[in-house]
């Protein structure tokens, strides 16, 4: 019975620009990816795990989506982390009034990739192997880019200001 090691995923992610705001390019992150495989039993780990940047291509209306390739997706432990595996993140592009803008917000995807039903238990309980040769990961909230904020449509916390693009941020390490 042979069965592929890889599995097509897309990302799916509704962004909606209010009047004045005008967005140029989306680049897509997503981390938790295995890195390796075991030829013979089709099994991943979470041992070493790696990362994806697609860039996202706008399609119907708000939504943006990309597709690619991988081992498999593992999610956070929590769905309250916004670093590890699991998570989208996005560089959002965009001009107000002229200026050009950056954002960059981060999604956990926990939920969306459990109930996705992707990745199942090997038998002898050392590792995970795709379930589905396709996937489709809907994020559920629509983002909402406004002149100087940045919010979550789904009622949750945003981000209250742009990231100026224009002013130098000099750190001392």
């Amino acid at each position: 019975n042979l069965h592929s090691l890889v599995q097509n995923i897309t990302v799916n992610v509704k962004i909606k620009a209010e009047d004045g705001v005008t967005l140029t390019d989306v680049v897509g992150e997503i981390t938790g990816l295995p890195s390796s495989v075991s030829l013979f039993t089709g099994a991943v780990s979470q041992t070493a795990l790696g990362r994806v940047i697609f860039r996202m291509i706008p399609s119907q209306g708000a939504e943006y989506n990309a597709s690619f390739s991988s081992l498999g997706l593992f999610p956070s432990e929590s769905s309250a982390l916004y670093s590890g595996p699991g998570i989208l993140r996005l560089r959002v592009s965009a001009y107000w009034n002229g200026v050009p803008k950056y954002l960059y917000p981060a999604i956990n995807l926990r939920e969306v990739i459990l109930s996705s039903g992707m990745m199942t238990p090997v038998q002898n309980g050392e590792g995970y192997k795709i379930a589905l040769d396709r996937v489709i990961l809907d994020i559920p909230a629509t983002l909402v880019v406004g002149k100087g904020y940045f919010a979550a449509g789904d009622g949750s916390e945003g981000v209250d200001s742009w990231f100026d693009s224009e002013k130098t941020i000099d750190v001392e390490v």
